[in-house]
């Protein structure tokens, strides 16, 4: 039987050296992973293998420290309430991430809004239109 273990140390040796657990929660179960914007798309392709399911993807302004943008996954599957939460920060000269929307039709709006709101450049996303704003809008929420 796989453990989040398991899942821990092959996303560790897929994921290196853009790899630091940053904290657990939840007696363990919770994980806060940081990387690197490149290593999103490969990250969630180690985490499906493990049938992880990304279930949110958002962003938090930190001030002048930038953007960290959160992918979350989870794995109930393996024990109740386990989720991996990876995270990376963005620079505001340089709000840049791969889009995963042509691994998984899921994060298509979350995407989009997120980029709405923080102007996150969702880079290959195939449906960067505005959610919210004008279609005229020139830039996100956060720089006006």
């Amino acid at each position: 039987m796989v453990s989040l273990n398991d899942v821990i140390y092959k996303l560790e040796h897929s994921l290196k050296p853009y790899f630091r657990i940053v904290k657990r929660e939840f007696n363990g179960k919770h994980i806060y992973i940081e990387t690197d914007r490149d290593k999103l798309p490969v990250a969630y392709d180690v985490l499906s293998e493990f049938d992880g399911r990304l279930i949110h993807v958002t962003a938090s302004d930190m001030g002048l420290a930038g953007i960290k943008l959160f992918h979350v996954y989870a794995f109930d599957h393996i024990d109740r309430y386990s989720h991996v939460i990876l995270y990376v920060m963005l620079s505001r000269e340089n709000l840049k991430a791969p889009s995963l929307a042509s691994k998984t039709y899921q994060v298509n709006w979350a995407e989009r809004e997120t980029s709405e709101l923080l102007g996150i450049n969702f880079e290959s996303h195939p449906d960067p239109r505005h959610i919210f704003l004008p279609f005229e809008w020139p830039n996100p929420v956060e720089s006006t």
